[in-house]
Formats: C-alpha cells, sequence, structure tokens
C-alpha cells in the first residue's frame, strides 16, 4: 500500500515536472525561430558574423533534446525501470550541460559580436545601388524605415557613395522626391544601436529561459533519484 502511494505521488510529481518542461520547450522553440526569423531577415545587412544563427539551431536542438529526454524519463517511471531511470538521469545531466552552454553562449554573444555586426552593416552601404543586389537595398530600407535611422552609425556613411549629395530615401521621415543631408526631415539617428538593442533583447530572453531551464533540471534528477529507490525496493 505505501509502495503503491509512494508510486502514484512520485508519478504526479513528475506529470507536473513534464508540463513544465513542456512550456520551456515551446518557450525556447518560440524564442529561437523569433531569434532566427529576425536575423535572417536582415541577414544581408549581418551577414560577417553567424553566431546569431547558430546560437538560435543550438537552442532549438536543446529544447528537442530536453523534450525527448522527459518523455525517456516518462517511460521509465511509469514501468518504474531501474535501468531506464539511470539512462534518464544520465541523459538529464548531458540535457542539463547543454542548456548550461546555452545560456552562457547567449550572455557571451553580446559584446563579442558587436565589432562584426558593425563592420558587416557599414560594408553593405557601397552595394545598396547595385543594380543586381536588390536584397541590400530591401534590408537597408527596411531597416531605416522600421527603426527611424539612417545609415549604420548616421547619415555621413552615406557619403561613401552619395558624396553627401543626397540620401536614400528611407533616409527622410517625408515621401517628398530628393532626401538631402541638408533637409530637416533627415533622420539622424544612426540603425546600428536599435537594430543590435532589438537582435541582443531576443538574445537575452533567450538566455534567461535557458538559464532558468537548467536550474529546473535538478528537480528533474531528485525525482530520478526517488525512482529509482523505489524501483530497487519494487525489485526485492
Amino acid at each position: 500500500m505505501i509502495m503503491t502511494n509512494n508510486r502514484s505521488t512520485l508519478r504526479y510529481f513528475y506529470y507536473a515536472f513534464i508540463l513544465v518542461i513542456l512550456g520551456f520547450f515551446f518557450g525556447t522553440a518560440y524564442v529561437a525561430v523569433d531569434l532566427l526569423s529576425f536575423y535572417i531577415k536582415y541577414i544581408q545587412l549581418l551577414y560577417g558574423s553567424v553566431t546569431a544563427l547558430l546560437l538560435g539551431g543550438f537552442a532549438i536542438f536543446a529544447a528537442v533534446l530536453s523534450l525527448v529526454v522527459a518523455t525517456f524519463g516518462c517511460i521509465g517511471i511509469q514501468r518504474l525501470s531501474g535501468q531506464t531511470i539511470v539512462l534518464y538521469s544520465i541523459a538529464l545531466i548531458i540535457s542539463m550541460f547543454v542548456n548550461t552552454g546555452l545560456t552562457i553562449a547567449s550572455f557571451s554573444l553580446e559584446n563579442s559580436e558587436r565589432s562584426a555586426h558593425l563592420r558587416s552593416m557599414s560594408s553593405t552601404i557601397v552595394l545598396y545601388d547595385e543594380l543586381f543586389i536588390n536584397d541590400v537595398r530591401n534590408a537597408w530600407d527596411s531597416v531605416q524605415n522600421t527603426y527611424n535611422c539612417c545609415g549604420a552609425t548616421g547619415p555621413s556613411d552615406w557619403d561613401i557613395i552619395y558624396y553627401s549629395e543626397k540620401l536614400p530615401q528611407s533616409c527622410c521621415t517625408s515621401n517628398f522626391a530628393n532626401c538631402k543631408p541638408s533637409s530637416v526631415y533627415v533622420k539622424f539617428n544612426g540603425c546600428f544601436e536599435p537594430l543590435m538593442e532589438h537582435l541582443e533583447s531576443k538574445i537575452h530572453t533567450m538566455a534567461a529561459i535557458s538559464l532558468a531551464f537548467t536550474i529546473f533540471h535538478i528537480p528533474g534528477l531528485a525525482i530520478a533519484y526517488f525512482a529509482n529507490r523505489l524501483a530497487r525496493k519494487n525489485a526485492l
């Protein structure tokens, strides 16, 4: 009777654990896909570094791994199989290390990638008027309209191709013809900072979810420990 009660209680705890894991899975997957979509949208401007793309892919891998491990643990605890529970514990530890790596990578990405992204943005300006590279033009117009900005660090960045004579139309707040540096409608803020702030906010969200997920592996290991003890008693 006591064994049956302990087994039922353990299952209830594990079912609650799985529900939380599902929440983390969908949360991580959503943020990872959002990060990848954002990065791909502006890949023409940020092509100099693919770390954010790798980070998004790594996050999706970590989320899927955790879900697979949780399913595997569910089978072990449901059957009270000692070997399956031990394998589940090892897989859970591996999952915890993967999520720890994701957390560290997310927090360390912010400063290391800024210079590469700035160089990438600045270098694509010369391609803006290239006849067969419409993607670069569209990306610049999109970012300048979205963030109400002009150039990587400011309107003067466009001097390299326009020699202070004009600016892209998306650099002005009004749709009048001929956007010029002397116009009162020019957007004087650069696009690099707002773009990076948006990108980094997504990375920070992923890091926070991953950190919480890493910590939550501890009760999962505790459940596996008690399940293993119960399986041993059941085998006697």
